[in-house]
């Protein structure tokens, strides 16, 4: 009987299965970025002026790595948070 009353959670797995591989991807991607630039501003010294405000590569990299695993756990964390609402449903 409850197999019989999860068709809706069956229904919108797979568009939580998408959110999650694209917020997975999304955050890699910053990370692979951060570290890139770590490792660039370690060698070439770049330097980003910004409004005023001069911001070396490195630590644009660091806030990138950081902003990447801030974006993968709080996307995964709220679409299995959105997923455990959906089960709820009758």
């Amino acid at each position: 009987m409850a197999t019989e009353n999860a068709g809706h959670v069956r229904a919108a797995n797979t568009v939580f299965l998408a959110i999650i591989a694209l917020v997975g991807i999304m955050g890699l991607a910053l990370i692979g970025g951060g570290i890139w630039l770590v490792y660039l501003g370690a060698t070439g010294n770049t330097e980003l002026e910004l409004f005023g405000n001069s911001f070396k590569s490195q630590n644009v990299g660091v806030v990138g790595i950081f902003s990447g695993a801030v974006l993968a756990i709080i996307g995964v964390r709220s679409a299995l948070a959105a997923l455990r609402e959906i089960a709820k449903l009758p």
